[in-house]
């Protein structure tokens, strides 16, 4: 009788456990948006805000870390305004040099064909950037 039981509850375990992933492929987070081309915004608890790069079978690595203050997404391309975080979290790969110091705002722009990054750029860099590109209108639509 034991025996039954103990089944009884893994498989209810189980199920329990398919439905969760079943559910979360269906309903992902609410603060996750999808910009296109595998590129995500998170915002995790309203205050960890960042841009990345995921599929499955690409190793390509693109991340804009938090905090993403704003962004512009276009069919190809991902400008974004960010406020870097005081310090440097270990889970992510990457740190970045932030020339101006960590209380300055910075600009990114990703092309998502190329999954090419630029940044951290200061306003003036990104404008010169956009300039060159013939994108400067995207900084307007930036908040």
């Amino acid at each position: 009788m034991k025996k039954s039981c103990i089944k009884r509850t893994i498989l209810c375990f189980f199920v329990a456990l398919v439905v969760l992933l079943f559910y979360s492929v269906l309903f992902p987070p609410s603060g996750e948006k999808v910009l296109g081309d595998g590129y995500f915004y998170i915002e995790c608890e309203g205050h960890t805000r960042h841009i990345y790069y995921w599929k499955e079978d690409d190793s390509t690595t693109v991340f804009i870390p938090p905090e993403v203050l704003s962004y512009v997404n276009t069919s190809r391309f991902i400008l974004a305004k960010q406020k870097p975080n005081q310090f440097d979290e270990a889970i992510y790969e990457k740190f970045y040099n932030y020339p101006s110091g960590r209380d300055t705002t910075y600009y990114w722009f990703i092309d998502k064909q190329a999954k090419s990054l630029a940044g951290p750029l200061l306003y003036s860099e990104m404008e010169s950037f956009l300039q060159e590109r013939d994108l400067s209108p995207m900084m307007q639509e930036l908040k």
